[in-house]
């Protein structure tokens, strides 16, 4: 036996922890974080909600220079009266990203939670997927972490069920 094989190095023994740590953190649940990266996608368990258009599977969420950028994949395709949004904690308040089918009509919208405005966003549903996209400087999230949730939920007189993502996180702007 080699002598570099029975003793790891502290790299070696360092990059171990490191994967246990990540391993623990998906086993269970904990929040993912992205340190020093501007994109964070989270899996969500399956089943987890009666109404499987509002079962959200993952999500992926990047910040960049200019825009936000959320997407949704479900279990099911998109039907009415529904909501899927992602709510961040930006530098300038809370706000919320959000995509919205009700009555017929699909709205794409940024609102601020602590200023109670809504400006338009952009965005697309089809079929198991629903996209949306924000102002990042008018949110304040393109100046460090951001701390976000996503969830999906009934409206419009749906019955009130809802998938919030639990290991939703926090995500970073790198210029």
């Amino acid at each position: 036996m080699m002598k570099g094989l029975r003793h790891p190095s502290l790299v070696t023994r360092i990059a171990m922890m490191i994967g246990i740590a990540g391993a623990a953190a998906v086993v269970f649940g904990t929040q993912a974080s992205v340190a020093s990266s501007d994109a964070l996608t989270v899996r969500d368990r399956a089943g987890d909600t009666k109404a499987s258009d509002l079962d959200i599977l993952s999500a992926s969420v990047s910040v960049g220079a200019r825009d936000v950028n959320v997407r949704f994949t479900l279990a099911s395709a998109v039907r009415g009266d529904a909501i899927y949004s992602a709510t961040f904690d930006c530098s300038r308040g809370l706000w919320q990203l959000a995509a919205k089918r009700a009555a017929g009509t699909t709205t794409f919208f940024l609102y601020g939670l602590t200023t109670y405005r809504q400006t338009e966003a952009r965005g697309t549903m089809s079929g198991r997927t629903v996209t949306v996209s924000g102002s990042s400087s008018k949110m304040g999230c393109n100046k460090g972490r951001v701390k976000l949730s996503l969830t999906a939920e009934g409206t419009n007189g749906r019955p009130t069920l809802t998938d919030k993502v639990p290991n939703s996180g926090e995500v970073a702007y790198r210029r």
